[in-house]
């Protein structure tokens, strides 16, 4: 009796529950693979050997390898008492001899203060924006 208990249960099944629940996750699926491989997120490099320098301005030093970024790039400055991040700009970059990445960075005109190197905790800027799937296959570092 059991098998005909069972294939009567499969007769008056109804598949449509099953066809919504499918595409229902095939729906989920394609827009978690469009944010995947489509999104754009920034990775940051951040240095703590830095300087202040005349005009309020700020020298950071990035490990060799770091590329240069572009005149114009935002950056943060980050105080090393964790109290407040300066937005800042690039204003020069260089490679220097020994292969490390020179910045030299202004603070925002919102932020008037005067910097001195010792409050100064990072600098981070941003070097690439990758999808998530670059950083999951191991290209995006």
């Amino acid at each position: 009796m059991p098998f005909s208990r069972t294939l009567r249960a499969l007769e008056y099944d109804r598949s449509s529950m099953g066809l919504v629940a499918l595409v229902g996750a095939l729906l989920i699926f394609g827009a978690w693979s469009f944010w995947f491989f489509g999104a754009r997120l920034s990775l940051y490099q951040t240095t703590g050997i830095v300087e202040v320098a005349r005009r309020n301005e700020v020298i950071a030093y990035f490990p060799p390898g770091t590329p240069a970024p572009p005149r114009g790039q935002m950056a943060q400055i980050r105080l090393a008492n964790g109290t407040a991040s300066i937005p800042a700009v690039v204003i020069e970059s260089s490679i220097e001899r020994d292969g490390r990445m020179r910045a030299v960075l202004m603070p925002q005109a919102a932020f008037p203060i005067t910097l001195v190197a010792a409050e100064i905790g990072q600098v981070a800027i941003e070097t690439a924006r990758v999808s998530p799937a670059m950083i999951v296959l191991g290209e995006g570092s």
